[in-house]
C-alpha cells in the first residue's frame, strides 16, 4: 500500500493521496503476475519522509513497473505537497528504491540520506522516530547556509530587515527568498495568530515566484 506522511519536531501524521494515485504496483499493472506493495511517507515541516518496500510473487517487480509506479507516485506527492515546498523529503527503504525514486523524481528537496530498511511494519511514530534526526541536520545545515547568506548580503542592498522596503520589492517581483522565523507561540503552546502584514508579503513573493523559508534554528 502507499501511505503518506507529514510531520513536525513533535509528531507526525497520515495525509491522504488524490483518488488518481495508485496506491500498490498491482493497481497500475493489472495484467501481469506480480503483486507487488510499495509504500510511501513524508514528513514535513520542514521535512517530507517517503518510505518504499517492495515484494512480489514469482520475482520482484521489474525495473520499468517499478519505474513506471513511482512516477505515479511522484506525481501524488507533487499533488498533495505542492512543487514550491523547500521541506526536505526523506526517502524510507531499501536503498535500491530510494536511488530509483530520485532518479524519477525532480523534486530538489530530496536527501541523500535515507531511513533503510523495510518500514513495512512501522508505524508513524517509529517512521518519526528513525526520520526526524534526519530532517533536523538538513533543516540546521539549511539554517545556517541561509544566514550565512544573509550576512553577506547585507549592507549590499540585496538584503534587508526593513518590513516595508521588503514589502515594495515583493510586490514588484524582486524578493528571491523571503526568510521568517517561526511564529510566537502563547503560554498553552499554541501558536500566537497576528494578522500583519507578513501575509501580505508571503502573498506577493509567492506570486512573483520567489520562495518562502522558515528558520528552524532555536537561537533564529
Amino acid at each position: 500500500s502507499v501511505r503518506l506522511f507529514e510531520g513536525t519536531r513533535a509528531s507526525m501524521g497520515e495525509v491522504s493521496f488524490g483518488e488518481d494515485t495508485p496506491t500498490a504496483v498491482d493497481e497500475v499493472f493489472t495484467d501481469r503476475d506480480h503483486q507487488a506493495q510499495l509504500q510511501h511517507s513524508p514528513q514535513s515541516h520542514g521535512g517530507d519522509v517517503a518510505n518504499f518496500h517492495g515484494h512480489g510473487g514469482d520475482g520482484d517487480v521489474g525495473t520499468v513497473e517499478l519505474e513506471r509506479f513511482f512516477r505515479y507516485v511522484s506525481e501524488g506527492v507533487d499533488e498533495v505537497l505542492g512543487r514550491a515546498t523547500q521541506r526536505p523529503m526523506i526517502l524510507a527503504g531499501v536503498a535500491e528504491h530510494g536511488t530509483t525514486f530520485r532518479s524519477i523524481s525532480d523534486r530538489r528537496n530530496i536527501l541523500d540520506e535515507m531511513v533503510t530498511g523495510n518500514p513495512e511494519h512501522l508505524g508513524a511514530r517509529e517512521l518519526h522516530e528513525k526520520a526526524w534526526p534526519i530532517a533536523e541536520r538538513a533543516l540546521r545545515k539549511g539554517d545556517d547556509e541561509l544566514q550565512d547568506r544573509y550576512h553577506q548580503l547585507v549592507g549590499t542592498g540585496k538584503a534587508s530587515e526593513d518590513v516595508a522596503y521588503i514589502a515594495q520589492a515583493a510586490e514588484e517581483g524582486r524578493v528571491d527568498t523571503l526568510l521568517l522565523h517561526p511564529a510566537p507561540t502563547a503560554a498553552d503552546g499554541q501558536a500566537n495568530l497576528i494578522v500583519d502584514e507578513v501575509d501580505a508579503l508571503i502573498a506577493h513573493t509567492l506570486r512573483n515566484s520567489g520562495s518562502i523559508a522558515v528558520s528552524e534554528a532555536d537561537d533564529a
